[in-house]
């Protein structure tokens, strides 16, 4: 501590001995410098400041519903357009034609903006009081008036740009009225509900006769001859044997328009109940006489004779069958293809309504 304290004192007097020397050098440096400012300040032109503020409103753009304001690039917009060397032409014009008298001045323009407003301040300084002054209302005013004549240039432009999108609009509702009309005279627009209705009632017509023949082709596949005739009796009759009656239910029930079709069939159930008649027959008479008896031989004859009758009709009505399904297929597809016609001018005509 006392080896820096020591040092100190050593190179305070250093300096001191070297101001001592040489103390005419800061003394003449600091007189020339004060010199200088002094004739500078005698011989230097007046300068003034003039100040104002403006208001700067945000420009809004109709996006859909939605209003966007614009903030940092337009008042970076606004500020290069109040400083613009056009601006300020039009400002020193305005004051050769106010003041013809006046000797224009040089004029600097800065703006600036208050933090977190959209006020503005602008300061013009210059050599001439009553020249800057005017100089600063002439920016601000001719400022307003380009803006004026720039938004009129964007309102003429977009009145150009709705006037072309109304012609177009005009167009192209003509030709969509003219579409109207032709459709009018191609389709009579007051039958057009009538046939829609029609061919719904129609495709519903078709499409319950195409369930019913699928189900009966269903039934013709699963059952056998003999169930079939058992399901449905072509006439009601008593069944050999016994005292109840059969169901009273036609084979052509499933189709009455093929009632015809199915006449071996009848023959079919005619000869198989003569069959078992004479059987029933040949049973009673055994009782009374031999196998061998004449009586017995003759039923036995006439059961060969009915049996292959019964086994001709039975053939007879599997072909009928056979050609039934055939004949049902065929009506199927035909009706799908139908169906599917008719489902095309419905839909066609529910397009039109």
């Amino acid at each position: 501590m006392m080896d820096l304290w020591a040092k100190a004192r050593v190179m305070g007097r250093r300096y001191l001995v070297v101001f001592r020397k040489y103390w005419w050098i800061p003394a003449i440096t600091v007189g020339i410098g004060l010199s200088i400012s002094i004739w500078r300040g005698a011989h230097l032109a007046p300068s003034y400041v003039s100040s104002a503020q403006m208001v700067i409103t945000g420009q809004f753009q109709i996006e859909g519903t939605a209003r966007v304001t614009e903030t940092g690039d337009y008042l970076g917009t606004q500020f290069a357009l109040m400083t613009s060397e056009q601006v300020a032409q039009r400002a020193r014009a305005k004051i050769q034609a106010q003041h013809p008298d006046w000797i224009p001045v040089q004029v600097g323009m800065e703006v600036t903006q208050i933090p977190r407003t959209t006020f503005l301040l602008l300061r013009a300084t210059g050599g001439e009081k009553l020249y800057t002054q005017a100089f600063l209302d002439g920016v601000m005013q001719e400022y307003m008036a380009l803006k004026k004549e720039m938004r009129a240039e964007k309102s003429d432009d977009m009145n150009s740009a709705i006037r072309n999108q109304q012609i177009l609009l005009e167009k192209e509702t003509d030709a969509d009225q003219r579409e109207l009309i032709n459709f009018q005279e191609k389709n009579n627009l007051g039958f057009l509900p009538t046939q829609f209705n029609s061919a719904g009632d129609f495709l519903s017509t078709l499409e319950r006769e195409l369930a019913g023949l699928k189900t009966e082709l269903n039934l013709l596949n699963v059952l056998k001859l003999d169930q079939i005739i058992d399901q449905t009796q072509m006439t009601p009759r008593a069944t050999v044997g016994g005292g109840g009656q059969q169901g009273d239910r036609s084979m052509a029930s499933l189709d009455p328009s093929f009632a015809n079709s199915y006449g071996p069939m009848t023959d079919y159930q005619r000869a198989k109940g003569n069959v078992l008649e004479l059987k029933a027959k040949r049973e009673e008479l055994l009782k009374t006489w031999t196998p061998s008896h004449p009586g017995i031989r003759a039923i036995d004859e006439d059961i060969v004779r009915a049996e292959k009758q019964m086994e001709n009709y039975q053939q007879q009505s599997v072909d009928v069958l056979k050609m039934r399904k055939e004949s049902i297929q065929y009506r199927i597809q035909n009706l799908e293809n139908l169906i599917k016609e008719w489902g095309t001018k419905a839909t066609d005509l529910s397009q039109k309504l």
